[in-house]
């Protein structure tokens, strides 16, 4: 019998989000993207996906400095799903 543990890095904790909320509304091509800082974490990365399995990621943002982000694309009307990962050091995301 083989056994299979899946487990999911929870380490550096992530930033809690502040905008956009959850089923938030917004009008515009642009929005930006709030949290708060995490402690221990030098940087953020950020996704965007029309998905809510992240398999159609339309803005993939990482190595950012500051916990607030503007995409450069134009985003077209639609839902869309976002999460924010905190980085400790070059390479460990929670």
């Amino acid at each position: 019998m083989h056994s299979l543990r899946l487990c999911k890095k929870a380490r550096p904790e992530p930033p809690f989000i502040i905008h956009p909320a959850k089923a938030g509304k917004l009008s515009g091509d642009h929005v930006t993207f709030d949290w708060t800082l995490a402690d221990a974490a030098n940087a953020y990365h950020l996704q965007l996906a029309t998905n809510d399995d992240f398999a159609t990621i339309v803005v993939n943002a990482d190595n950012l400095k500051e916990n607030t982000f503007t995409p450069k694309e134009n985003l077209q009307p639609g839902i869309y799903f976002w999460r924010i990962a905190s980085i400790r050091g070059e390479h460990d995301q929670g």
